[in-house]
């Protein structure tokens, strides 16, 4: 005897699957905007923390970038939605603990949406892995480009520096 049998089956077994009717678009768009909206949030929010507590210079680029990009990557996380469901549970909204919504992929477009599907998050690590890979490996030859000669190839001891940073950085084993 089983202990759960499902309620809801699709023609040929499995579970039925909820098809979200927002076009990827929308999903870009909202995410662009919860984006811009948090990096304007993080300027004024510094700008406002450093007149208070009357820091000077008020402006100071590398605090309001590194302040900007944290918010930024927040407020994209937000916009393409992987909040959303924990949202609608604290605010009191009926969630549905099963929910399959945001499972599996029927196209190629869903392998740039949030998704619980193992399958589908293992294919967007390994792409987002390459990736950097491929930019740390062209960072590498930028160094070695910039050691095949004595003196100034490519930029001056800074860049050469920045650049070695990045690499390792984006190289490192995950």
């Amino acid at each position: 005897m089983a202990t759960h049998a499902p309620t809801h089956s699709a023609p040929g077994g499995g579970h039925v699957h909820h098809v979200d009717p927002r076009p990827l678009s929308y999903w870009w768009k909202r995410a662009a905007v919860w984006t811009v909206g948090s990096i304007l949030f993080a300027f004024g929010f510094v700008w406002l923390l450093r007149n208070f507590f009357q820091n000077t210079p008020t402006w100071d680029p590398q605090v309001y970038n590194a302040v900007a990009a944290s918010f930024g990557a927040i407020g994209f996380l937000i916009g393409i939605g992987c909040f959303d469901w924990w949202w609608g549970w604290i605010r009191g909204r009926t969630v549905d603990a099963e929910d399959h919504s945001m499972h599996g992929a029927t196209s190629w477009r869903d392998y740039f949406k949030v998704n619980t599907d193992h399958k589908v998050i293992g294919v967007q690590y390994l792409v987002t892995v390459f990736t950097f890979f491929v930019i740390g490996g062209i960072f590498a030859e930028l160094v070695r480009a910039e050691l095949a000669e004595p003196g100034q190839a490519i930029g001056d001891g800074e860049t050469y520096n920045g650049l070695f940073s990045v690499h390792a950085t984006l190289k490192r084993p995950l």
